[in-house]
């Protein structure tokens, strides 16, 4: 009868580590899951780091198709009255500047696409920034989902010469992708923000940057964009597509009426066109 007793507590006991073993696997594949989903989540975080003390702002008007802080085109389905939640995507490409001292110890430019800024207090951007710092050229990429801070991608290194190619998209309840890739060194980065936005606009610029004050502006030579298109009520076009208005900005200071940036003609079909440094 003893023999009887301990076979079954032997089998019970075999039974239940076997139990213990399956919890314990299954637990830990749970734990690896959710390492694994948390690295998932953290992974743009790890390419990015705040951007040193400055934002990148909606347009500041003072005149017909003249500004403070943008240089280049903007595009809405009518300028006057832009229609609000039609704009679905935003591209372009460029060339990084280099940029050269101009006789102000410090100065910056940013160069973008983006939805949002031309007629409301939003814009959803990504970019680069071409810095004059310290004596020395600075360079990178960024995102800004403005008023909100903006954030350095540290995981895209830029360098002067580099082709760059970006995009905003609206996808859906609310949610924007930001893409940005540097062609010439073969890497990319993308980020989705959720944001209620009007979209109203599209634009590709050239910005003084702004922190206090705009910024004195860096003397970056010439950008020349290429592959400029948008998404207006489901068309899609280059900046001058017939479906939609497009505007020339010019940058330039208020009070001496000195003309910083400006924008050439639309070039490539509408789809590209160059921004001149003039004076910062």
């Amino acid at each position: 009868m003893d023999c009887v007793v301990d076979s079954i507590g032997l089998t019970f006991l075999i039974n239940e580590r076997r139990a213990q073993g399956v919890m314990m696997r299954a637990l830990t594949l749970l734990s690896l899951l959710a390492t694994f989903t948390g690295l998932l989540l953290l992974g743009d975080r790890r390419s990015l780091s705040s951007t040193p003390s400055r934002q990148f702002l909606p347009v500041i008007r003072h005149g017909s198709s003249k500004t403070s802080n943008w240089a280049g085109y903007v595009a809405a389905t009518d300028l006057s009255i832009p229609l609000k939640h039609s704009v679905t995507d935003v591209q372009g490409s460029w060339r990084v500047p280099t940029v050269v001292a101009s006789g102000t110890l410090n100065t910056a430019s940013a160069v973008w696409v983006g939805i949002d800024g031309d007629s409301n207090r939003t814009v959803e951007q990504i970019g680069t920034e071409q810095d004059w710092a310290g004596g020395a050229p600075v360079y990178y990429a960024w995102f800004e989902m403005y008023p909100a801070r903006g954030f350095m991608i540290t995981a895209v290194p830029i360098q002067p010469g580099d082709q760059i190619s970006a995009e905003v998209q609206f996808i859906a309840k609310n949610q924007f992708v930001l893409s940005i890739s540097n062609l010439t060194q073969n890497v990319g980065f993308s980020i989705t923000k959720k944001r209620a936005a009007q979209r109203t606009s599209a634009e590709w610029i050239v910005e003084a940057p702004f922190f206090h004050r705009i910024l004195s502006l860096a003397d970056f030579g010439t950008v020349p964009f290429s592959g400029c298109s948008t998404t207006m009520e489901g068309v899609a076009g280059a900046i001058n597509d017939g479906s939609w208005q497009n505007e020339s900005l010019t940058m330039e200071n208020l009070i001496t009426s000195t003309t910083l940036a400006q924008p050439f003609g639309l070039t490539g079909g509408g789809a590209g066109f160059t921004v001149i440094w003039r004076h910062n």
